[in-house]
């Protein structure tokens, strides 16, 4: 390499070494402070776009795991409370056989006050059953009533029409010279069941088997006879659950029923906005059917306590079924979580090791370098000395 009075080529090579050792360190310190082998665009634009994507599905992820915790604590609440509400209908039970056993007006009053005591405290433990603000033993979900602003008038379905194994069917009028559509809301839970619209003898509408989650069936009504409208359950197997609400909507209605009936409760299920539906109920001795409540006659109270107790049940393998769901929605976000977070560490994470042996390396790359500018600068410093000493010579 040649050199000149006025141009060090060595120096300026030294100094480019050095330059380069001092990169090569600095990256190799930022990835040991990081942790991380792209921590910004300037280490790799493409890779560090694709990290934090990950990292933010990897929030998504941590959102959706962090909702299940309140819903699962409203699920069992709610379940809680059942089985509380479920004792207390057994007790209720047990005090109106005693009533009808009971030898005097005397003893009759005290049955008949603890009867009444027993239904003040199913009331009771509805309105305790508040679980972060959530209750979801307060409202009926399934059911609909009167609603003249919409056109929507109920066609006499109990709050939460319910059952389990088995078929059945139930007839409901409708109203004679008025043209309408009837809305089937049914919601599937536990095991697949079917659901259908019968009318004049004849399938108008149908699941088209046995299904689960929660659908919509309707038939439009011309107006004419029959003014009757069957509706079919179909409970596919023991141990299975349904409930739905029939509604009559009359053409005044501005767009279509909603699928979701209000009072739902909802609850995020994934990243991609999907959510799990949790129904409310009426618990309440209303909504149990025991209010109005009269003790005697004991067979008619008796027949109403079981069919409270059958819906309390239904009810409970219900939020059972939500608890299960709730907890598999969790796993899965943490699975997801898991996964997205290795990938980020095989894409994004730094080498610790190798990292420690380049800044090592790049250390020891800067020594030689300030020790070859140093002789660089030594050397032109030479030269000029030769030169002085030569032409003073």
């Amino acid at each position: 390499m040649s050199n000149s009075v006025n141009t060090n080529a060595q120096l300026y090579s030294a100094l480019g070494s050095l330059n380069m050792a001092r990169a090569v360190a600095d990256r190799a310190e930022k990835r040991l402070q990081t942790g991380l082998e792209v921590a910004d665009a300037s280490d790799d634009a493409a890779i560090f776009a694709v990290s934090q994507q990950l990292r933010a599905d990897v929030q998504s992820w941590e959102e959706v795991m962090r909702a299940q915790g309140p819903a699962t604590a409203a699920v069992t609440g709610a379940s809680t409370g059942l089985k509380t509400i479920s004792d207390l209908l057994n007790r209720l039970k047990a005090t109106v056989i005693a009533y009808a056993g009971a030898t005097g007006p005397t003893q009759q009053a005290i049955y008949s006050n603890e009867a009444d005591q027993l239904l003040a405290q199913i009331d009771s433990v509805v309105s305790t059953s508040t679980v972060n603000g959530t209750n979801l033993l307060s409202q009926a979900d399934i059911g609909s009533s009167t609603d003249p602003g919409t056109g929507s008038v109920s066609l006499g379905a109990p709050a939460n029409s319910a059952g389990g194994f088995g078929l059945s069917s139930t007839t409901y009028p409708l109203p004679a010279g008025t043209p309408g559509t009837v809305v089937l809301r049914y919601e599937m839970y536990g095991a697949p069941d079917g659901a259908s619209l019968e009318y004049n003898g004849g399938t108008v509408a149908t699941t088209g088997g046995l299904v689960s989650g929660q659908g919509v069936l309707t038939f439009n009504y011309g107006g004419g006879a029959p003014a009757s409208i069957d509706v079919v359950m179909d409970g596919g197997s023991v141990g299975t659950a349904w409930a739905y609400t029939l509604e009559f909507v009359t053409p005044t209605l501005v767009g279509a029923p909603s699928a979701l009936p209000t009072g739902s409760y909802q609850v995020i299920a994934d990243p991609q906005g999907n959510q799990t539906r949790i129904r409310t109920i009426d618990a309440t001795a209303t909504g149990l059917g025991l209010d109005p409540w009269s003790i005697t006659p004991t067979a008619t109270a008796l027949t109403a306590i079981d069919y409270a107790q059958e819906l309390v049940g239904v009810h409970m393998g219900y939020y059972a079924e939500r608890a299960r769901t709730l907890a598999s929605v969790a796993q899965n976000a943490r699975v997801s979580m898991d996964a997205i977070v290795g990938g980020l560490g095989a894409l994004a994470d730094a080498d610790i090791g190798k990292a420690q042996a380049q800044a090592m390396a790049a250390r020891a790359r800067i020594e030689l370098a300030q020790q070859g500018v140093g002789i660089a600068n030594n050397f032109q410093k030479a030269i000029l000395g030769f030169l002085e000493g030569a032409k003073g010579g």
